[in-house]
């Protein structure tokens, strides 16, 4: 009876080994718009797969930014970035942040270390993000909104914008186009032979 005890238990160490591993974790962690003037977060998504610990990091350099925007003032295209550094003082992620055209809000996006994701395409969503939040809500609940009074409104196209810019291929494109030397996907090679035919 022994044996057979010691062989049920080998089985039972690979599932719970798996949660430890990352690859399924998306490139974007976090999403948000504060308002300039005061630095309410008025929305905010965040990957639920991330751990608390990062949760914190993010949000934290999110309120950094926000901070320094206030102090500014920001103004219509400011953007600024923030290191999030883990217990070990190496960067673990980033915070970028745009102020919108009316200096409004600051949209602010927080994107994970352990993958490469271009700057030109952080601010790039931010900017299509700031244009989304102008059209779903009016200035007046833009300027009169208490904090995260507007998550629920806000929440599907957050999470949406969240998966797009996570796709590899979006981010494979962007460093493609910086570093010419970057290796080019099935994607990016297809659209070269759609190009060549017309």
């Amino acid at each position: 009876a022994r044996p057979s005890a010691s062989r049920s238990a080998s089985p039972a160490a690979s599932p719970a080994a798996s949660p430890l591993r990352q690859p399924s974790l998306r490139a974007v962690a976090l999403l948000g718009v504060g308002r300039a003037v005061d630095g309410a977060v008025l929305a905010q998504h965040a990957d639920k797969a991330g751990s608390v610990i990062e949760l914190h990091g993010l949000e934290e350099a999110a309120s950094k930014l926000l901070q320094r925007a206030g102090k500014l003032p920001a103004y219509p295209g400011w953007r600024d970035r923030q290191a999030v550094l883990d217990e070990y003082g190496n960067e673990s992620g980033r915070v970028y942040a745009l102020c919108d055209p009316s200096a409004l809000c600051v949209v602010f996006v927080g994107v994970r270390g352990e993958r490469q994701f271009p700057e030109r395409l952080a601010f790039g969503m931010l900017q299509e993000f700031a244009e989304k939040v102008h059209q779903t809500e009016s200035q007046c609940s833009l300027s009169e909104a208490k904090a995260g009074r507007l998550t629920g409104s806000l929440k599907g196209m957050m999470k949406a914008l969240m998966k797009e810019y996570s796709d590899t291929s979006k981010v494979e494109k962007v460093m493609q186009a910086q570093d010419p030397c970057v290796p080019r996907g099935v994607a990016d090679e297809e659209s070269e032979h759609e190009r060549l035919r017309r």
